[in-house]
């Protein structure tokens, strides 16, 4: 058994290594990798070989954005059936189908949370790569859901206000608190991510950059111009 010369952590695990990797290990006190390999033959690592449990993290983040959607047409397609069943039935069966679009919103709101506090996991667990792909999958893919999610949300209160002489305004808050806890979710993500880079491999990234991640709009042109940072700096390194 030899080991392979120190590489840096700033570098992506899916560098050169032997084609026989037993074990690695970080060096927290100068931010290196260690790598316990058998033979000498050197070839390129696919990107998930090192990644332990990298898939099933993606898993969860493509889980969340999917909840999000079906929050999006819940909240579109739920109110007016809410409407019609009233109407044709009861108005028994109109809040029935309300409460079960609040308790919808309610358990995706909390998963959504629990995948935040799995995103500071990784980062305990140094697991950087992973994190990164969760938090660009997570800005870059949900930007479809915020566009039709402000245009829908504005045309139906709009219409709610109006119809009921601004009485109902004072409800206005709901719909804006739950998209804003979409953005802050993750946003965190983003910002656990870009800490971590910045305290542990020491590129250099502003607070408000960070502080960007949770400013709609503003943070999805934050985070396209910090990927592409990022990969420049990776990039020079390999």
């Amino acid at each position: 058994m030899i080991k392979l010369e120190y590489i840096p952590r700033s570098i992506p695990i899916c560098e050169l290594i032997n084609e026989r990797c037993f074990s690695y290990h970080y060096n927290s006190s100068n931010c290196y990798w260690t790598y316990n390999i058998v033979g000498t033959k050197k070839i390129k690592c696919k990107k998930r070989i090192l990644r332990t449990g990298g898939v099933k993290q993606m898993k969860k983040a493509k889980l969340m954005v999917f909840l999000m959607y079906m929050h999006l047409l819940a909240s579109i397609v739920l109110p007016v059936m809410a409407v019609i069943f009233a109407n044709k039935y009861n108005a028994k069966t109109g809040w029935l189908i309300i409460l079960t679009y609040i308790i919808l919103v309610l358990v995706i709101q909390i998963y959504g949370w629990i995948c935040t506090a799995n995103a500071k996991k990784l980062v305990n667990q140094d697991k950087l790569n992973e994190l990164k792909e969760i938090w660009l999958f997570l800005k870059l893919k949900t930007i479809p859901f915020y566009i039709i999610n402000y245009i829908y949300s504005f045309l139906v209160w709009f219409v709610i206000v109006a119809a009921s002489r601004g009485i109902f305004i004072i409800f206005v808050w709901i719909p804006v608190a739950v998209t804003c806890s979409f953005i802050i979710q993750s946003g965190l993500c983003g910002y656990y991510y870009l800490k971590a880079v910045r305290d542990i491999q020491g590129i250099s990234i502003t607070n408000n950059q960070m502080n960007m991640q949770f400013i709609p709009v503003l943070d999805f042109f934050g985070t396209l111009k910090l990927r592409k940072m990022l990969n420049d700096i990776y990039y020079e390194l390999n």
